[in-house]
C-alpha cells in the first residue's frame, strides 16, 4: 500500500470514528424509514425481510427485523420510496408512494395476515399526520411545487413566505456585490434575518455578517426545501432564527433534462416625464436561461446530474442631478445672492461669528462672487471632472441615463455511486461568478450617486465563488452509521 493511499484510509477511518454514533433517525442529508412488523393479532414478527426500493434509481436495500419486530433504514437519499415487507407463512406487505425528505423519518409499520406468497397487502403511501419522533416546526417544499409555483428570477429564496411566521423587513440587499446570489431576507418568528442559517446538501452555506446564503441553488437543481423555524435539533444550536437544509436532486435511471429562458424589456415601458424627459425611456433588458440534465452512468449503480444558469441584467438608471453652470464655475453666484448668500472663511472669528459674504475681487466688488484668483487648482480640477447641465435653472438641471450591468454565471454538478446496498458516496461540485457594474451620476472620475434604484454603492465589483463537498455513508446496522462529508 503506497503513502497516499494509507493516508487517504487513515482519514476516513478517522472521520468515521468521530460521526459514527447510535442513530435516532436521520441525518442531515438523508432522510430514513423505521417502524414494527407484527402479526394480526400485534405479536412482533422476527426475521421479517423489509426492502425498500428508490423509485427513481431502482437502487434496494435490505434488512431483516429483530426480535422485537423493529426494522430502521437510517440513511436514504431523498425521493420517493416503494417498502416491502416478507415472511415465509404470511403475506406480503407493500407500500407505495413514500416520500423520503432529508433530516426527516417516516415511520411505517406492517401488519402481516397469515396467508402466502402470492397474496400481498398494498397499502398507498400518505404523509404522516404527525412527526412523532421530533418537535420541529417546519415547512418542505418538493421539486414539483418548486417547478408549479411562481418563483421571480427563478430563486427559490422567494418562496419562503410560505412557512408559518415569516415576513420580510422592510429593505433588501439587492443588486448588491454582497448578496450576488440574490437571496430573500426575512424575519422568523420575530428573529433578525443575520440569525437565519442555510445548509446546502448538509454543508454550511450561510455568509458570516449578513446571514444570507452564498450560493442560492437554480430552481431545476432543487430536490426539495425544508425550512424549519423552531424547536429544531441542537446540532443547530448556533441558528436562533430559521434553518434552511436545501437538497439538491441527483440522477436516475432514466434521463431527465429541462431548459427555460426569462426575457423582460422596458420598451413597454412609459418615459418618466420629471427624469427621463431628455434621456427617453431606460433599455432595460433582463435575460436568464439555462437548463439541466441527469441520468445514469451505470444504471442502478452510478448516476449524474448537473445544471447551468446564465443572468444578463442591463440596467439604464437614470437621474435627475445638479450640477454647477459656467458662471458657478468661476466663482460668481450673484444670481443666488438674496437666496444662498455665501460666506467667506478667511473673515470673521473662529467660531464663525462675524463672517461676511464673499465680495468679488478687489475694485470690483460684487456680492456673492468669489474672486477666481482664490479659486485652488483642486477645486478646478474637481470642477472639470463634473459635466456641464443640459437642463435649465441651477437646480436639478442635468438629467442621465447609463446602462448598469449585472451578470450571474452558475452550474452544479453532482453525482452519487451506490457502491453496495450498505456503502454510499456522492459528491457535488458548484461555481458561480458575478460581475456588478453600476454607473454614477457623473461618470467614473465625476463620482455622485448611484444612478440604479436599490443599489447602495457604485462602481465595479466582482464575486467569485466554489464549492466541492464529498460524502461518505456506510451502514453498519440498522442502529449503527457512519457519515464522513468534506466540503471546502
Amino acid at each position: 500500500m503506497n503513502s497516499a493511499t494509507y493516508r487517504f484510509l487513515t482519514l476516513i477511518a478517522v472521520l468515521s470514528l468521530a460521526l459514527v454514533g447510535l442513530l435516532h433517525a436521520q441525518t442531515a442529508v438523508t432522510g430514513g424509514i423505521e417502524g414494527n412488523v407484527t402479526d394480526a393479532s400485534g405479536a412482533a414478527i422476527s426475521g421479517a425481510t423489509v426492502e425498500v426500493t428508490n423509485v427513481g434509481d431502482a437502487v434496494t436495500e435490505k434488512t431483516v427485523t429483530n426480535r422485537d419486530g423493529a426494522y430502521r433504514f437510517p440513511s436514504l437519499i431523498p425521493g420517493t420510496y416503494s417498502v416491502t415487507v416478507k415472511k415465509e407463512g404470511f403475506a406480503q406487505f407493500i407500500r407505495e408512494g413514500t416520500r423520503i425528505d432529508a433530516g426527516i423519518g417516516v415511520r411505517i409499520d406492517a401488519k402481516l395476515p397469515v396467508g402466502t406468497a402470492s397474496t400481498k397487502v398494498e397499502v398507498s403511501g400518505e404523509a404522516p399526520l404527525l412527526q412523532t419522533d421530533s418537535a420541529e416546526v417546519n415547512e418542505e417544499i418538493h421539486s414539483t411545487e418548486i417547478n408549479a409555483l411562481p418563483t421571480f428570477g427563478n430563486n427559490i429564496t422567494r418562496l419562503s413566505l410560505l412557512a408559518p411566521g415569516v415576513s420580510m423587513p422592510s429593505g433588501q440587499l439587492d443588486l448588491h456585490p454582497e448578496n450576488a446570489g440574490e437571496d430573500f431576507d426575512v424575519n422568523i418568528n420575530g428573529a433578525s434575518p443575520g440569525a437565519n442559517g442555510h445548509l446546502l446538501d448538509g454543508v454550511e452555506n450561510t455568509e458570516a455578517i449578513q446571514g444570507l446564503s452564498i450560493i442560492v441553488v437554480p430552481n431545476d437543481a432543487v430536490q426539495e426545501v425544508k425550512l424549519a423555524t423552531s424547536d429544531y435539533d441542537a446540532e443547530y444550536g448556533k441558528v436562533a432564527g430559521g434553518l434552511w437544509q436545501i437538497t439538491t436532486k441527483s440522477g436516475t435511471n432514466a434521463f431527465h433534462g429541462s431548459a427555460f429562458e426569462n426575457y423582460r424589456t422596458s420598451g413597454f415601458n412609459a418615459a418618466d416625464q420629471f427624469s427621463q424627459h431628455v434621456s427617453g425611456i431606460p433599455g432595460d433588458v433582463w435575460n436568464q436561461f439555462g437548463g439541466s440534465v441527469g441520468g445514469p452512468v451505470i444504471k442502478d449503480k452510478i448516476f449524474f446530474f448537473g445544471d447551468y444558469q446564465r443572468m444578463r441584467n442591463n440596467l439604464f438608471g437614470s437621474g435627475n442631478e445638479t450640477v454647477p453652470i459656467d458662471a458657478f464655475r468661476t466663482g460668481d453666484f450673484s444670481s443666488v445672492a438674496a437666496t444662498d448668500p455665501i460666506y467667506d472663511p478667511a473673515t470673521g472669528n473662529p467660531d464663525g461669528t462675524g463672517r461676511t459674504q464673499f465680495d468679488g475681487c478687489p475694485g470690483t466688488p460684487e456680492l456673492n462672487v468669489i474672486c477666481p484668483t482664490r479659486l485652488s487648482q483642486a477645486t478646478q480640477n474637481l470642477l472639470a471632472l463634473l459635466p456641464q447641465p443640459n437642463g435649465p435653472g441651477t437646480q436639478q438641471n442635468y438629467q442621465i441615463s447609463r446602462a448598469a450591468t449585472f451578470d450571474q454565471d452558475q452550474f452544479d454538478t453532482r453525482g452519487d455511486y451506490f457502491v453496495t446496498s450498505k456503502t454510499v458516496v456522492f459528491g457535488k461540485f458548484t461555481y458561480f461568478k458575478a460581475n456588478f457594474n453600476t454607473p454614477t451620476a457623473y461618470g467614473v472620475a465625476g463620482g455622485g450617486n448611484p444612478l440604479t434604484t436599490g443599489s447602495a454603492n457604485a462602481g465595479l465589483s466582482a464575486d467569485h465563488d466554489k464549492s466541492v463537498m464529498v460524502d461518505y455513508q456506510h451502514t453498519f446496522s440498522p442502529s449503527l452509521l457512519t457519515d464522513a462529508r468534506f466540503a471546502f
